[in-house]
């Protein structure tokens, strides 16, 4: 099995799990968060043999979901995982078709800018278009969560990148088939989450 479809299943599986998981909240969704937590420590202090600094930025983006869903509800987490979502599969398939020019070869050859570009029309194209279904989410949130994110999504990823390449290993982990480890698969969240509580705490105004 080719790791493009290891990667399409174990998204098909995980995806609604979470999102079941997340509209739910309560203790169950707090012991999603201790879960990812622990093992995303695991695998950042095996691959960086024990050194504490990044478990500090993990635990923050971690928390800061657990927060977003306390205090904004389910569909400020759920326009935040979308817009991120969104981005990282169209940067990922776009730029692996078409993805020519390297951002960064040395930390993470496999980023492009066609790639980057096409994330970034995934994170307000494909918000944009679940809105209309889903009017829980407003057009505002979208505004103030997607254009940030064509930055700190793809960042969230590099300074994974980084830190991988520092310590020379390829993932974190093996626990996710076509993914890596789990600090692999949320990367990308751990910018956005701060990001999103500091809107939806001291920039939204709500009427």
């Amino acid at each position: 099995m080719t790791n493009f479809i290891k990667r399409i299943m174990t998204a098909v599986i995980l995806i609604p799990l979470a999102l079941t998981i997340i509209s739910n909240g309560g203790i169950g969704f707090a012991l999603f968060l201790w879960v990812i937590a622990v093992i995303c420590s695991y695998e950042y202090l095996k691959i960086s043999r024990n050194e504490l600094f990044g478990i500090v930025y993990i635990l923050a983006g971690i928390y800061s979901f657990y927060f977003l869903r306390k205090h904004e509800g389910f569909y400020a987490v759920l326009v935040v995982l979308i817009t991120t979502w969104s981005n990282d599969s169209f940067a990922y398939f776009f730029g692996k078709s078409f993805g020519a020019n390297q951002i960064w070869p040395t930390i993470s050859p496999q980023k492009t800018w066609e790639g980057f570009f096409a994330g970034s029309i995934g994170a307000i194209l494909i918000p944009l278009i679940i809105q209309k279904y889903l009017p829980q989410i407003e057009l505002n949130d979208i505004f103030y969560i997607s254009f940030p994110s064509i930055v700190l999504v793809p960042m969230g990823d590099l300074i994974e990148s980084k830190i991988k390449r520092f310590y020379n290993v390829k993932d974190s982990g093996n626990l996710l088939p076509g993914h890596g480890g789990i600090f692999d698969r949320i990367d990308s969240l751990l910018l956005i989450g701060p990001w999103a509580c500091f809107y939806f705490h001291f920039l939204k105004i709500n009427d």
